[in-house]
């Protein structure tokens, strides 16, 4: 089992996650009733009986949310319940007295009339009154989510009993709506912004000659020939792949002296990574079982289905354990370019999941659903290499040597050539991230119900503050390492001109509307997550002023997602905003930060599935 913590960690190894392997309780199940209060049948019943009947003979739930479920009534709506139901009994009562004496058609008018007195407003507007009516009808919570994080269930099931009333707010009426418009128009800025934009977009109105960045950099890993071509993928959940392989493309080449030929199979890796998210999904549905699937953990499982994407600790296991192939020993279909396999995929894994929660029900074991799921995961290889082909047992590498000699080495399998040849030891590096909202050099790992945790394994990352991981990023690129970032670039970015930098599009001066947030408050609104896997190939260190050691200015990043590959220049601002993880090596950590990765009395703290920071394991 690998030494360092952003490797496969069996919970096996950490008494602290033995627990993990069993889901938790089920939570308490919903009332017969769905998800309505007695107040609605109350209000029902009235409105039937002042429409003749017509929605006669519906009666209230034999059970209803019980305290733990809902919160209590308002203090008036007893009142105005218990009025209700008088009104309904006597106007019920009267009818059936005129029934009696034989003259049922004035037995109804009768009724009705009662009714119509005795309820009030809805004499008045029937329909203002039966809005009232629905507007009172208080809903039961959600069934809550798995606790996580810290919470208390108890807490967790606070939070979903909240149903806000909307009909607190400030009404948007005609003075309101008058006093917004000579407001606006009051503003001579509202003018020229509105002019601008009737003709141009506002990111292109908005945006900053000044924020460009020049593409000059003191230090960039490679020298020419020696670095593979770059590569694009216009798959966007195969980019992490392709980023993943360009640091380990150029140490094979600068090792080898390789100048053509170094490049790895993109579907390959791609094939190895969707078979074990398979079955890391089958795996869960049998874990979660016993949980509903109206639980909020169980709907975010089945409304993500396989993600797509993926992240280095992902790219970690499939290189151990299924190692690398050339490009040319595992050429791409058109199959593989398609979306269909992702979405059949999809389709195949969630009839299966349901398959195998049936067959829990009916009272199989741990042994006989992962007997069905073995059965399962041969359709699953089979999809795959109908789409993608299967992958080769062995394989002959071709590649141009520096002296223009062409080598052939025969007789490769995927294992050998990754531990043998490539030999890049993936084992030592380690993930590290920056979220300003939890602890600095805490461990942290994806939820339980997580499909990024394989089957036996869990990835771990370390919290860091942000200026250690700047200066470790800036340090492994001057020493000829490409550094893989999980970064945000749907924020202050121009592809156009290769630019990322913050302040390069001032939307909010243009509109006159403060959009600045911190780092934090982006992460806690989710206004940003890590969206794009990005390869740090060059630094520009700022001039030394004889302080200290010089500050990284700007780097440059290599962007293989989408129609073409480009080189970007991100400046350091930009970088401490928007990136959030970061492909270090481990000889590069102090020996206090490694201690914490080895140590297996480090704690591990499980990040909830909802958070915005958990994404990048899956970005793209």
């Amino acid at each position: 089992m690998h030494r360092f913590g952003s490797l496969v960690w069996a919970p096996s190894d950490f008494s602290m996650l033995t627990a993990l392997a069993a889901g938790p309780a089920a939570p308490p199940r919903a009332s017969s009733s769905g998800l309505v209060e007695p107040v609605l049948f109350d209000a029902l019943r009235s409105l039937s009986v002042s429409l003749g009947g017509l929605l006669g003979g519906l009666a209230p739930p034999s059970r209803f949310p019980s305290d733990a479920d809902v919160d209590s009534p308002p203090p008036d709506s007893e009142e105005e319940d218990a009025a209700a139901a008088s009104a309904a009994a006597a106007a019920a009562s009267a009818a059936a007295a005129s029934a009696a004496d034989g003259d049922a058609d004035d037995g109804a008018d009768a009724a009705l009339a009662a009714h119509l007195e005795a309820a009030g407003p809805v004499a008045v507007g029937a329909a203002s009154a039966t809005v009232d009516a629905l507007g009172a009808i208080r809903v039961a919570p959600l069934t809550p989510r798995v606790a996580d994080d810290g919470e208390s269930p108890g807490e967790l099931a606070a939070q979903w009993r909240e149903v806000p009333d909307t009909r607190a707010g400030v009404a948007l009426d005609a003075a309101r709506l008058s006093a917004l418009r000579e407001g606006f128009e009051a503003g001579g800025a509202n003018r020229f912004a509105q002019n601008a934009l009737r003709t141009s977009h506002a990111i292109g109105v908005a945006r900053s000659a000044d924020a460009r960045l020049d593409h000059a950099y003191t230090h960039v890993v490679g020298t020419p020939p020696l670095v593979p071509a770059m590569r694009e993928d216009a798959q966007p959940e195969r980019s992490w792949i392709v980023a993943a392989h360009r640091a380990v493309e150029y140490a094979l080449a600068a090792r080898l002296n390789v100048t053509r030929g170094a490049e790895l199979s993109v579907g390959y890796t791609f094939f190895w990574a969707a078979f074990e998210k398979a079955n890391a999904f089958l795996e869960l549905a049998i874990r979660t079982r016993r949980q509903p699937l109206t639980s909020y953990a169980m709907r975010r499982v089945y409304e993500e289905g396989l993600p797509e994407g993926g992240s280095w600790s992902l790219y970690q296991q499939v290189h151990l354990k299924y190692g690398a192939v050339p490009a040319t020993a595992y050429v791409d279909t058109v199959g593989a370019a398609s979306g269909d396999l992702l979405q059949l995929l999809d389709w195949e894994l969630r009839r299966f999941a349901l398959e195998l929660r049936t067959a829990g029900e009916r009272g199989g074991d741990d042994g006989a659903l992962r007997g069905r799921k073995a059965k399962m995961l041969s359709h699953v290889y089979s999809l795959l290499a109908v789409h993608l082909g299967p992958p080769p047992a062995t394989f002959t590498w071709k590649f141009a040597a520096l002296d223009g000699s062409a080598v052939r080495v025969s007789g490769q399998t995927p294992l050998g050539f990754a531990r043998d040849v490539v030999r890049f030891g993936v084992e030592e590096r380690v993930v590290l991230a920056h979220d300003p909202r939890r602890a600095a050099f805490a461990l942290f790992t994806p939820s339980n119900h997580s499909v990024a945790n394989l089957a036996g394994v869990r990835a771990v990352h370390m919290n860091v503050p942000i200026e250690l991981l700047e200066r470790l990023v800036a340090t492994s690129i001057a020493l000829g390492r490409h550094v893989v970032v999980a970064a945000d670039a749907t924020q202050q970015a121009s592809f156009g001109t290769c630019t990322l930098n913050t302040g390069l599009y001032a939307v909010g001066e243009l509109l006159d509307a403060p959009l600045e947030m911190s780092k934090a408050d982006r992460l806690a609104t989710h206004d940003s997550r890590p969206t794009h896997t990005l390869v740090l190939t060059g630094v520009d260190f700022a001039d030394d002023d004889g302080d200290g050691a010089p500050e990284p200015a700007k780097f440059r990043a290599e962007n293989v997602r989408g129609a073409g590959a480009e080189l970007l220049a991100m400046s350091a601002a930009w970088f401490r905003a928007y990136v959030y993880s970061a492909v270090v090596d481990v000889e590069l950590l102090a020996p206090a930060l490694l201690e914490r990765f080895t140590n297996p009395e480090t704690a591990v703290h499980e990040l909830p599935p909802w958070d915005a920071l958990s994404r990048f394991y899956w970005t793209r």
